[in-house]
């Protein structure tokens, strides 16, 4: 009888150990069956893939990935924006502080320094920015600061050259202009014109990406709003200054060179000047101080005087051109 218990419990365990095998083997076979299924995929998808010769032709060394942008944002950019003051002159800084309110909802090409400091200001601030470097370091930057991130909305359009391309590359295309394919330059210029402020918008600011042709899109097509403000830097070029002052013709213009405060790029000769347009209402109750008089001559703060009527007009046409060449009707 004892004998025959232990055959039983020996027997017992065989069939245990069994069925632990069996399960083992059907774990391993399921296993095996689903790596085989990822296997197809993956072949089947190569044939859309580039080869690693394309690949390595694709992205250079300098890519700049994640860890370098955190380090940069880390070592400078933090800092740097949190002096929260735009690169426009100091007159025009003052005199914005002095006239921009909660009441008012920004619209500006091109991030940076200004778009905190916006946020500040303003009620809310939609930002345009083409650089897929400082849209990074904006998103940053504002996440860390919820107050300022929740009255700002940021769109991406990497056109990120200026005044055109491949001439005007930044860094970015500058390092990956080999994955610009035959037309995706006109497809980023038609996306970053097609989009339009907010009907309430009151201000507007141009300092950003292909920013002759957006204002010239402004100047040229004339169902756009009319906001109460809009600011233009680096009016000390003259074919700038002549194409700001047709986006709002109708609104006061102030100008405000740069004073001792200013720190003058480099490249732009000593000169800086920043243009703020101000709308009838809004110029009965604005000041004009730290403006230039209106008997000063602007061409003495400017690096090239506005252009003549005639080569105006040429600008136009090329510029009217061009958009019609991006699908973009203008007014006649």
């Amino acid at each position: 009888m004892e004998r025959r218990g232990s055959r039983l419990a020996e027997l017992a365990k065989r069939v245990r150990g069994d069925a632990s095998i069996r399960a083992s083997t059907r774990r391993l076979i399921d296993r095996m069956d689903r790596m085989e299924r990822s296997m197809r995929s993956s072949i089947e998808a190569a044939g859309s893939r580039p080869s690693p010769v394309e690949r390595s032709a694709l992205v250079e060394p300098t890519t700049p990935h994640l860890r370098v942008l955190v380090d940069e944002y880390e070592t400078w950019v933090r800092s740097w924006l949190d002096e929260r003051r735009p690169w426009y002159t100091t007159g025009a800084t003052r005199w914005l502080e002095r006239n921009v309110g909660s009441h008012d909802v920004v619209f500006e090409y091109g991030a940076g320094r200004s778009t905190p400091w916006w946020c500040e200001l303003s009620t809310h601030v939609t930002t345009l920015e083409a650089s897929p470097r400082w849209i990074a370091y904006l998103n940053f930057y504002l996440s860390e600061r919820p107050e300022l991130l929740a009255r700002s909305t940021m769109i991406h359009v990497p056109s990120d050259w200026n005044p055109s391309a491949p001439d005007g590359f930044k860094q970015y295309w500058k390092e990956h202009a080999p994955s610009l394919r035959l037309g995706m330059i006109d497809e980023l210029e038609r996306r970053y014109l097609s989009i339009e402020p907010a009907r309430d918008t009151t201000v507007l600011a141009f300092d950003g990406s292909i920013r002759a042709l957006t204002m010239a899109r402004w100047a040229l097509d004339g169902s756009f709003g009319r906001p109460d403000v809009v600011v233009v830097d680096n009016t000390e070029n003259g074919a700038t200054s002549a194409l700001a002052g047709l986006v709002v013709p109708d609104h006061e213009r102030l100008d405000f060179v740069a004073g001792d405060d200013d720190i003058v790029p480099a490249h732009q000769g000593g000169k800086h000047v920043t243009t703020v347009f101000v709308s009838p209402d809004r110029a009965r109750t604005a000041d004009r101080s730290g403006a230039l008089d209106d008997d000063a001559p602007l061409a003495a703060h400017q690096s090239r005087p506005d252009p003549s009527p005639d080569e105006m007009s040429e600008i136009l046409a090329g510029y009217r051109r061009r958009l019609g060449e991006l699908g973009i009707v203008v007014g006649t």
